[in-house]
């Protein structure tokens, strides 16, 4: 493949257990003087695809990135050394689960639409601390939340920290009431 210029590779398979070891192998073969004289990276992650199966996915990294990127919850037993992690120049990304945000390595800088997805959202500081630390916060322009349970003032309080927010998306969001005792709180605060 002399004439090889672009190579943008993306493969997701929930491999059982017993094919793990022949999956590595053939990830291996990718790492040979071809693909790194052209600057051509690859990483793979094991994780819970849609919050519940396990899934693994090999995809190039350098310098062909796609415009999105879907970050999952690792799984407990991946420790692969050829993970992604430093920057991602994607322009938007789908964050499942607040536990994908808080176990993630890489800086997405250029990211302007964030989709978020999960179940429920129990500290919502803790939530927005692992979005500051992944994403630029102030260059959002579009936010997509479908969280089941999600409360008024957490919906504000994420609002508050998304100013440049143009495009505002709620689904399947019943968005529950403070309770008493936090609407008295914020009263005398």
């Amino acid at each position: 493949m002399p004439q090889l210029r672009t190579f943008d590779f993306q493969h997701l398979t929930s491999p059982d257990m017993a094919e793990s070891h022949a999956y590595h192998a053939l990830i291996k073969r990718f790492n040979t003087s071809f693909w790194f004289e052209r600057q051509w990276y690859f990483a793979h992650r094991h994780f819970l695809f849609m919050m519940e199966y396990p899934a693994v996915m090999f995809y190039s990294t350098k310098p062909y990135r796609r415009n999105g990127y879907e970050l999952y919850e690792r799984m407990d037993n991946d420790i692969c050394s050829n993970r992604e992690s430093n920057l991602n120049l994607s322009r938007e990304i789908v964050i499942w689960g607040q536990q994908a945000a808080v176990n993630c390595f890489i800086k997405f800088y250029r990211v302007t639409s964030l989709v978020f997805m999960d179940r429920y959202v129990e500290d919502n500081r803790l939530l927005l601390d692992d979005f500051k630390r992944i994403v630029p916060l102030i260059q959002l322009t579009q936010l997509v939340i479908e969280c089941f349970e999600l409360r008024h003032n957490q919906l504000v309080e994420i609002l508050h920290h998304v100013p440049n927010v143009q495009t505002l998306i709620l689904s399947t969001v019943p968005l529950l009431q403070k309770s008493d005792t936090s609407t008295e709180q914020d009263e005398t605060a």
